[in-house]
């Protein structure tokens, strides 16, 4: 099995792809999602966390972007608990049989222990689902060299063949 590092531009459905890859491989997924309560462009918006597979908590707790205002700013504290605790959960469970990751952004930048999370994820035996956001050339690049990877861009063109092509590089030979 390889990790997937899946790259595309807003909207391209990068998010759905990794979800529909996961749940089609019948594999047992955990990890982490990001999403926003509010839109993102409002006011005082977050982005925030949760277990890949679970009902988000839209707290301060599990907040991990602050936007408005100008340049969103990543909360490096949550990133490195809660998000690195996450990965590494998912890494060290025995149910735990595929790992997503979505979305890896410039958000985490200064975020040094939950990247590291993210690599040794990427090193481990276990197949990775990676969504990262476009134009990141360093750290998709980091993401590439942590471990056998293929790295996919979503299209509109593509989105609708893509998880196919996922599961085959995962090697689940899947007829759903």
């Amino acid at each position: 099995m390889k990790n997937i590092i899946l790259t595309g531009a807003r909207g391209a459905g990068k998010s759905t792809l990794a979800d529909k890859a996961a749940s089609c491989s019948g594999l047992r997924a955990a990890g982490l999602k990001t999403l926003f309560k509010e839109k993102r462009g409002e006011p005082h918006a977050f982005l925030y966390a949760a277990p890949w597979g679970q009902e988000p908590l839209f707290d301060e707790s599990h907040a991990v972007a602050r936007f408005g205002g100008g340049r969103p700013e990543g909360l490096t504290a949550v990133f490195d608990s809660l998000c690195a605790g996450l990965v590494d959960k998912a890494v060290e469970s025995a149910d735990a049989e595929l790992i997503v990751i979505d979305e890896l952004g410039f958000l985490e930048k200064d975020a040094l222990a939950f990247r590291a999370s993210v690599l040794r994820a990427l090193a481990c035996p276990k197949p990775v689902i990676a969504v990262v956001r476009q134009g990141l050339p360093a750290w998709t690049a980091d993401l590439v060299g942590a471990g056998p990877c293929a790295l996919l861009e979503a299209t509109e063109e593509n989105r609708g063949r893509l998880a196919e092509e996922m599961l085959e590089i995962l090697n689940i030979n899947n007829n759903k």
